[in-house]
């Protein structure tokens, strides 16, 4: 049994249904409920078994949301709201993708650095996914000095432990673009 699972449950308390409901003033009274109920405190003094953490898919930053991602981050909302309610420790975190070859060619058609795009597009995910109350702990890009300094130690450890290898391997090269290309940008034969 997971040590966490054996905490109580968080009791609501019980409420009359107007015949028919508003929803006017429910977002800032439940706003100041969960505040005042710590729902969204994380604890960083907890042990890893004691955290339930959410780690999410992120979405890139060479387009734009669509009602998809909306829909995906909702569900993983939810089920950290549900960890939060029931008591559990849960950390959310999330980031904006901000690597590879759709970043770079939709930034070079914008004119801007990727570091630009990334800058703006987190930004407006922020302010998107904000309008929509997903409740992450931590927004970041994949280029944050965190993701950077995370990735370099699971590196280490993974070259360490002897599970990386090194080999040569054949990649379609654009000698216009000066680039190596992913499989979905190759057309026709070669």
């Amino acid at each position: 049994m997971h040590p966490i699972d054996d905490r109580p449950s968080l009791r609501l308390p019980r409420m009359n249904v107007p015949e028919k409901p508003t929803i006017d003033g429910l977002e800032p009274k439940w706003d100041e409920w969960w505040e005042a109920a710590g729902t969204y405190r994380f604890d960083r003094s907890k042990t890893r078994e004691q955290i339930f953490a959410i780690d999410t898919p992120p979405p890139t930053a060479s387009g734009n949301l669509h009602i998809g991602h909306v829909l995906s981050y909702t569900h993983t909302d939810v089920i950290a709201r549900f960890q939060r309610m029931r008591g559990h420790d849960c950390l959310f975190i999330w980031a904006s993708d901000a690597h590879g070859t759709p970043i770079m060619l939709k930034a070079r058609q914008e004119g801007i650095t990727p570091e630009q795009l990334i800058e703006r597009v987190g930004a407006e995910q922020r302010r998107d996914f904000g309008e929509f109350d997903i409740s992450y702990d931590n927004f970041h890009t994949t280029h944050s000095d965190e993701n950077r300094e995370v990735t370099y130690e699971i590196y280490r450890r993974l070259v360490a432990g002897g599970h990386i290898r090194r080999e040569t391997i054949v990649q379609a090269y654009d000698e216009q673009a000066k680039m190596f290309l992913p499989d979905r940008y190759v057309r026709g034969t070669c």
